[in-house]
């Protein structure tokens, strides 16, 4: 009778929690290691088991880091994907630890102390759930990430987090000071180097540094542009001479409707006045002195119609 009573208390605890952890339930303790034994409950992290069938599930996984310890914190690809980054795939959960106190399969630990103001609390299980204290696990938040992930990844993870506006340049930079004297913030600090203007994708990077290479200045990136009750973001613009550079990415013809919504905005600023030239990925990468070229000509041709010298 007692045994179907514990059963019981672990179902509902597991339907509530969608984990279960031993220390805190420790009069069920040995009910969980008959339903181990049976093969009903896993254990994802040492002391916290869920249901079988639920063992791969991805919420149920972080739900079971926030039921695992207090200090372990979900970093690199699996906080992207929750934040700014969510096609991302990102396999074992990587966890900053204080300590490796044990290894446990799909999950990797770093040993690592995080700065508080980088670490915030993801609610996985809504905000009802949240305000009652459950289902919130901590994650490095969106800078600190972007910075992590750019070492081995180069400028894609600063482009997205830029892209998403869940961080600005100052944040990045910012996060990179707080974790000093690690390995690969050389690299860190060269592509946030690469970022100043704060490109958006590969391709805009590409063209950002051929512009910073020959010298050419007074544009800005991104730049919002209101036509006709809209707003557009031109890649590249120099406003006072109203001359835009688009750039194509490698895969832009892949997705129609980024290609759709790219000629809309081209047709829009043209009619309001803009000069514009669109490149693409191939240009910056085969032709770069012609991309220059012709962005030379063009300011020549904008500065003499404004009647500038």
């Amino acid at each position: 009778m007692r045994a179907s009573h514990n059963q019981h208390l672990i179902h509902e605890v597991l339907q509530w929690n969608g984990v279960i952890a031993r220390r805190a339930h420790l009069d069920l303790s040995q009910t969980i290691g008959r339903m181990l034994r049976a093969g009903e409950l896993v254990a994802l992290l040492p002391g916290v088991y869920t249901w079988a069938r639920w063992a791969g599930d991805p919420t149920v996984r972080l739900l079971a880091v926030a039921a695992w310890s207090p200090d372990a914190v979900v970093c690199r690809l699996a906080a992207a994907r929750l934040t700014f980054w969510p096609e991302v795939d990102h396999g074992e959960l990587d966890l900053a630890v204080s300590d490796r106190r044990c290894s446990a399969k799909g999950f990797r630990l770093h040993r690592r102390r995080l700065p508080p103001e980088h670490i915030v609390g993801w609610p996985l299980l809504g905000e009802d759930a949240a305000t009652d204290g459950r289902g919130i696990v901590p994650i490095t938040g969106p800078a600190l990430t972007a910075v992590d992930l750019c070492a081995e990844l180069g400028g894609e993870p600063i482009d997205r987090v830029l892209r998403s506006r869940q961080a600005r340049l100052a944040d990045l930079r910012g996060a990179l000071e707080c974790t000093a004297h690690r390995s690969g913030n050389r690299d860190r600090r060269r592509v946030l180097v690469e970022s100043r203007a704060e490109p958006w994708s590969a391709a805009e990077r590409k063209g950002h540094r051929l512009l910073f290479e020959a010298g050419i200045g007074g544009w800005f990136a991104n730049f919002e542009v209101a036509v006709g009750g809209k707003t557009y973001y031109l890649d590249i613009a120099f406003p006072h001479l109203k001359l835009a550079v688009e750039i194509d990415g490698r895969f832009h013809e892949d997705d129609p409707d980024q290609f759709q919504s790219d000629r809309e905005r081209q047709n829009a600023v043209q009619l309001a006045g803009w000069f514009v030239l669109r490149f693409t990925w191939y240009d910056l990468v085969d032709r770069p002195k012609v991309v220059i070229a012709q962005i030379r000509a063009a300011l020549a041709r904008c500065r003499k119609l404004a009647g500038i010298r």
